[in-house]
């Protein structure tokens, strides 16, 4: 499989995150740092690892669970309401 294909990251990712270590949170920040990856990590890969918890506070202690990055609410054009993003 081509390792530029996004499946193929996606695959990767599920494969580092099911046992927290050093070595592997520094692999996992290559790709946090890439919007359509980030989103997978945090929304998919992280909530089915077997290893969730061991990530959480090296992941916090790098800045990625600021308050400041939670995007704020925002109107719906056309229609009345606002929509609230998930955290990111």
């Amino acid at each position: 499989m081509n390792k530029d294909n996004i499946f193929f990251r996606f695959e990767e990712i599920d494969n580092i995150v099911q046992n927290y270590s050093e070595s592997n949170l520094s692999l996992l920040e290559k790709y946090i740092n890439q919007k359509e990856l980030k989103d997978y990590i945090f929304t998919k890969a992280l909530i089915k690892s077997k290893d969730f918890f061991n990530w959480f506070i090296p992941l916090c202690k790098k800045n990625n669970f600021k308050p400041e990055n939670n995007p704020h609410p925002y109107e719906l054009s056309g229609r009345e309401g606002y929509k609230i993003p998930y955290w990111q």
